[in-house]
């Protein structure tokens, strides 16, 4: 960890959301934390894990929400490309985190993939007062515009490197900078320079420079701006 966490600051990475998915990674973010400032700390269970002991881990992120522990509640979300078969319980426990995201007035980190319509019907159930970020986005641009309604962010990953990502560039394009996080998604979707190694924090400055490409503007200016944007959602 601590040498990660050096190549990160080495890079000028000066933040990394770290997110728990069971008792047993929240219970390392929470020691990790303690050692690292650099570290945020998320937690929910995935829409992968749905048919794990998801609802023992709820009352754990619950109690770490309530113990100001968190800086976010997720990832949470529906996944239908790998897990189609569990497509109920996905909601219901999207339902659940969502609701515990408002009611401790914490932004949610949603994961979606092949499933947007059912997160939309979903949503309607909140108010706009449920803040959030939909993480690793690959959806298109009309599902970009409905959540920028909402007035959620959209986070991408080194996917944008990728040089058939030509449709996801083009949302890149298209939307405000105000409204745009950069991640990681460690240890999966390393960029382009680096693609099939182990993904890191580090090599978050690539994605940041495609961003720039695709938007003609600087590097300083999509870091600093998309560093505020996770600022703000974050309460950092």
């Amino acid at each position: 960890m601590s040498s990660i966490l050096e190549r990160a600051k080495n890079a000028n990475v000066t933040r990394i959301m770290n997110v728990a998915f069971d008792a047993a990674s929240l219970e390392k973010g929470l020691f990790f934390q303690k050692e690292f400032s650099s570290l945020l700390l998320a937690a929910a269970t995935t829409p992968h894990d749905v048919t794990s002991e998801q609802d023992s881990f709820f009352s754990i992120v619950k109690k770490a929400a309530q113990e100001g522990l968190l800086k976010a509640i997720g990832e949470s979300g529906l996944e239908y490309f790998h897990s189609p078969e569990t497509k109920k319980r996905q909601q219901e426990v999207f339902l659940q985190y969502a609701a515990l995201a408002l009611e401790e007035n914490l932004p949610l980190i949603v994961h979606c993939r092949q499933a947007f319509p059912d997160l939309f019907t979903l949503l309607k159930e909140f108010s706009l007062e449920l803040q959030g970020v939909l993480h690793c986005f690959t959806g298109t641009y009309e599902d970009a515009i409905k959540l920028l309604d909402r007035g959620w962010y959209l986070s991408f990953t080194g996917i944008i490197t990728y040089p058939k990502s030509v449709e996801l560039q083009d949302i890149v394009k298209k939307i405000p900078l105000e409204r745009m996080l950069v991640e990681t998604d460690s240890p999966y979707l390393a960029p382009q320079t680096v693609r099939g190694k182990k993904n890191e924090p580090s090599f978050l400055p690539e994605i940041v420079s495609k961003v720039a490409s695709i938007k003609g503007l600087s590097f300083e200016e999509v870091a600093t701006v998309t560093f505020q944007n996770a600022c703000q959602l974050f309460g950092v």
